[in-house]
């Protein structure tokens, strides 16, 4: 293999691979806000119905 394509390929995987990594972590901070939003919603939720709400 040539140097040009050993560098070549080099970059593309590690291109590849952060890429990869700032797409998971990306998900991962979306998906812990979401988490966190639907928590504070039930719990608003179970607030409401402990002070006295219609009860379902």
């Amino acid at each position: 293999m040539s140097v040009f394509a050993h560098w070549f390929w080099s970059l593309l995987a590690l291109a590849c691979l952060l890429w990869y990594a700032t797409v998971a972590v990306v998900v991962a901070i979306k998906g812990a806000l979401d988490i966190f939003g639907m928590l504070s919603r039930l719990r608003q939720g179970q607030e409401e119905k402990e002070e006295g709400g219609t009860p379902s």
